[in-house]
């Protein structure tokens, strides 16, 4: 069971309500209530609160934990301001943490998104270090958990893309990619006498990778479209990219390879007061030309946030090429927005060259309900508490945000 417990995202938006909100004007029609306004009740003009235009910035402790990390301690700081005129420029935001946990692993990230002015240019980031412990239960949608790799490893990661708006709301663009595991650990030899091994070091030997340290670097075209009305919890609107990778052995590269990624959300209110909105989300990771080393194969949970796949573990379905696909209700339980429910659906899918495992060939589906908190009534964030079951799986999940 996935069980995971942060204060970090909760602290921080009471620092700086106004970081995700993309409404184009000052005043923000926003729900009557949220955790805030029980804990630490505030005279406001029904339905608005005032948008600052100042910089908002905060570094807070935090506390998390799950069975994979332990106990996670660290430190979380956000910055965010507007870089052009409003109301024609969103908000830019750029966050930076650094956690410690009891079972001696070490995370840091820095990731932003910046919009120029009349949001002409998007800048995004996603930079990490991680000192991290995952299992890997071999490739296709047909694997075992019998095959169960227990790896420890080192990644490094550096990711910009630039996008330049070509139409309103239409951006395109290019960027860089680099992403190194090393010092990798847990797995069994292969034994190339006896072609004996488990499976990271039979797809490693195969392809030719050395099992503790591979990269991949290379750099990517992109475009797409982004017509939600609210980034974090949407009602309406659709967000749409396709990003095209090509690696090569260029700094370091392991091996040539290419990786199509597509990506489709669409959020369709059926009350006009917003009250059900009933959501899907695509994506797509495919590997259309070389071989990647194993780690960067297409996997659930690996998205940007980490949010695809509730009820089964990180990393649990891993191929040559993924497909996810998720729906899921959303329901306002009483009228101030305070609390609210979801049902959600979903599936994937995953292939495996060595074994001829195609798309399709299998399907692991999961599903299940959560409840939801308001904890920021203006950028509409909510605390988030879901139960999934997938086969012959399970996991509870207690976050901030909505899964997509």
């Amino acid at each position: 069971m996935k069980f995971r417990w942060s204060l970090t995202v909760s602290l921080s938006i009471l620092s700086y309500s106004s970081v995700y909100s993309q409404e184009k004007t000052d005043t923000v029609k926003v729900p009557k209530q949220d955790l805030w306004d029980i804990v630490f009740p505030k005279k406001l003009a029904p339905g608005e609160k005032e948008v600052t235009s100042k910089i908002q910035k905060s570094i807070l402790p935090y506390i998390s934990a799950n069975p994979a990390t332990g106990i996670e301690f660290g430190v979380f700081g956000n910055l965010a301001a507007y870089f052009g005129e409003r109301p024609t420029t969103r908000l830019s935001n750029l966050t930076v943490g650094a956690t410690y946990t009891t079972k001696d692993q070490f995370f840091t990230s820095l990731r932003s998104n910046i919009f120029t002015n009349h949001d002409k240019w998007i800048l995004s980031s996603d930079n990490r270090f991680y000192k991290y412990s995952q299992s890997t239960y071999g490739l296709g949608s047909s694997s075992s958990k019998n095959d169960e790799v227990p790896l420890q490893f080192n990644m490094i990661r550096f990711y910009e893309t630039a996008l330049r708006e070509i139409y309103k709301s239409v951006y395109a663009g290019v960027g860089i990619n680099y992403q190194r595991h090393y010092a990798v650990t847990g797995f069994k030899p292969f034994n190339n006498n006896q072609k004996e091994g488990d499976v990271y070091s039979v797809y490693s030997a195969n392809y030719g990778f050395d099992p503790t340290v591979y990269t991949s670097a290379g750099f990517n075209i992109a475009a797409g479209i982004d017509s939600r009305d609210n980034i974090i919890n949407a009602y309406k609107g659709v967000y749409a990219r396709v990003n095209y990778a090509l690696f090569g052995k260029f700094f370091g590269g392991a091996s040539k390879w290419q990786n199509l990624f597509t990506e489709f959300r669409t959020y369709l209110p059926m009350k006009k007061n917003n009250s059900q909105v009933l959501a899907f989300w695509y994506y797509g990771s495919f590997i259309t030309s070389g071989n990647a080393p194993y780690m960067d194969l297409p996997a659930i949970g690996w998205d940007t946030y980490g949010n695809s796949g509730r009820g089964y573990v990180q990393g649990r379905f891993r191929g040559n090429s993924l497909m996810y696909g998720e729906a899921e209700y959303r329901l306002r339980l009483t009228k101030s927005g305070l609390l609210g429910a979801v049902a959600f659906l979903n599936c994937s899918t995953t292939s495996n060259k060595q074994d001829a495992e195609k798309l399709f060939d299998a399907v692991n589906p999961a599903g299940g309900i959560g409840l939801r908190i308001k904890l920021n009534k203006i950028s509409r964030t909510n605390i988030t508490i879901d139960y999934g079951i997938g086969k012959n799986s399970n996991g509870f999940y207690l976050n901030v945000g909505e899964t997509f």
